[in-house]
């Protein structure tokens, strides 16, 4: 397929629509590889308590492999590992809690590995708690790792993949309501007869296809096409991301999912 490197504004009527109208590389790098090819993150750190992603640049819908050693839990309540944004400031268990993009409670101890899953853009840090009791403190943390393209860096997508462009992108996206926006997709292999994306708002934090249906402003069938650019109408403000699904079927499981966008009436007239 043609590999196209810029994308542009495009302005589709005199009604304001707008475009954002992207390419669709393919392929992919992190920030930092052994011989095999495989991101490293650093070194094991020192001291009895850990918690460690395998690399420090991941990518939306990546797997993030999370390795963690816990000398020091409280048996009377679960450990477990957050990920939060990288400048949420206390250590406690309660405000970390709140803060975070996911978690996962950990049961192999005292050491085993669980895994996350890039779901928004920005920088963050995994934090290793000994206990879910809101007073309890941090027993250690990750590196700062980000999520999305790294400085300056074309992203470049790997199929399954929704994405509004085929470049970097700001961390925070403010598009105005009225605009026409493409989301653009492909598949690595011809979907089934009901797959379908649909514009969700982020306040559906499942991933279960039954529930995007029942959350989505819109939502536009696949038609057995592998890949496309397929264009919504932004008719309401709030958050939102494009998903992906598979089937109608409410139990099936998010394809992937685009950039996380806001939709906002003070927008700049440039966004």
């Amino acid at each position: 397929m043609r590999d196209i490197r810029q994308f542009t504004w495009q302005w589709l009527g005199p009604a304001g629509a707008l475009l954002l109208a992207a390419g669709c590389p393919v392929g992919g790098q992190g920030e930092q590889a052994d011989g095999g090819g495989k991101a490293v993150a650093a070194s094991r750190p020192a001291g009895d308590d850990w918690v460690m992603p395998d690399k420090l640049q991941y990518y939306l819908n990546d797997v993030i492999e999370v390795d963690y050693q816990l000398e020091h839990d409280v048996p009377s309540s679960p450990a477990w590992i957050a990920l939060v944004p990288a400048d949420t400031d206390s250590l406690l268990a309660g405000d970390n809690f709140a803060a975070q993009v996911e978690f996962t409670h950990i049961h192999q101890l005292p050491a085993g590995a669980v895994r996350f899953h890039a779901r928004k853009n920005g920088e963050f840090i995994l934090r290793l708690f000994g206990a879910r009791k809101d007073d309890t403190v941090m027993a250690a943390q990750s590196k700062v790792l980000r999520i999305g393209p790294a400085q300056s860096e074309q992203r470049q997508h790997t199929p399954p993949y929704v994405t509004l462009s085929g470049v970097e992108l700001p961390e925070q996206i403010v598009l105005r309501p009225g605009m026409v926006i493409a989301a653009y997709w492909m598949l690595a292999e011809p979907p089934g007869p009901d797959a379908w994306i649909g514009l969700v708002p982020t306040s559906c934090a499942s991933t279960a296809a039954g529930d995007n249906l029942a959350a989505a402003m819109t939502r536009r069938p696949l038609n057995g096409k592998t890949m496309g650019p397929t264009r919504f109408s932004l008719e309401q403000t709030g958050e939102f991301v494009f998903r992906l699904f598979p089937s109608e079927d409410a139990s099936v499981e998010l394809l992937c999912q685009s950039e996380v966008f806001t939709v906002r009436r003070d927008a700049p007239e440039d966004s």
